[in-house]
């Protein structure tokens, strides 16, 4: 499975410094070991850049 980097950053670039949201790249690779009804375990085999709740997981 693939972490998705799911952080908003500020546009410096484009004036005023307003918070977008960027296109969704590669963070690591992780696996799901046991799934229960309101937790899983997982391990990150791989990663860029440190994990943060709420990044997305994606097939």
């Amino acid at each position: 499975m693939n972490l998705i980097s799911s952080a908003t950053i500020r546009d410096v670039f484009a004036g005023g410094g307003e918070k977008i949201d960027p296109l969704d790249e590669r963070a690591g690779v992780l696996m799901i070991s046991r799934v229960f009804d309101r937790v899983s375990h997982r391990l990150v085999m791989q990663s860029k850049r440190v994990m943060h709740r709420g990044d997305t997981v994606r097939l």
